[in-house]
């Protein structure tokens, strides 16, 4: 319970999404590589069946938001997934994968979560301005998803250790381990 509560605070849900804002509140900062990111989507992978699952956004008109994507779908978030590789579409207009969930965006970076090459999710940005991210932005994106991975292991890392001081506390009050394993 404590991981999935440390993974919903990084990533997704309501406003309490740590990265979303982040990535939201230094817009315009200078030297800041994403100051012109107007929209915010994070989706994390669902095994063994191969689905994107909305997580987070931020700044997407809720008539536009999926909330599942399956992997097959034609887009640029998937493109990233399928491919575990950043994806920079400078201009959506000459792009046919956009799948335009941004009414009047013109850029998307989209950039995978892999964790020990196991795709765990993607985080997809979007602007107003075609040519808005550049290499320092794919740089600074690519970053950012590596400490994200870090931050949902620790996450999930931090549920298994719960389950396994509920078993401990069990095994050790003598009460049956299969209603705790159930």
């Amino acid at each position: 319970m404590m991981g999935e509560f440390a993974i919903q605070r990084f990533i997704g849900g309501g406003k309490s999404s740590m990265l979303a804002n982040v990535l939201l509140q230094n817009q315009g900062a200078l030297q800041w590589p994403l100051a012109s990111v107007v929209a915010v989507v994070i989706v994390l992978v669902t095994l063994p069946v191969a689905m994107l699952i909305l997580r987070a956004a931020r700044n997407v008109p809720a008539d536009r938001l999926v909330q599942q994507l399956p992997m097959d779908t034609d887009c640029v978030t998937t493109r990233a997934a399928q491919e575990k590789e950043v994806v920079l579409v400078p201009n959506t207009m000459m792009a046919p994968e956009y799948a335009g969930l941004m009414p009047g965006a013109r850029s998307e970076l989209a950039a995978p979560l892999v964790q020990e090459d196991r795709l765990v999710g993607v985080l997809n940005l979007e602007s107003h301005s075609a040519q808005a991210f550049d290499e320092a932005a794919v740089k600074f994106l690519t970053l950012l998803a590596g400490q994200a991975v870090i931050a949902i292991q620790n996450a999930q890392y931090v549920q298994q250790l719960g389950q396994l001081r509920a078993v401990l506390a069990t095994m050790i009050s003598g009460t049956n381990l299969e209603t705790v394993l159930v």
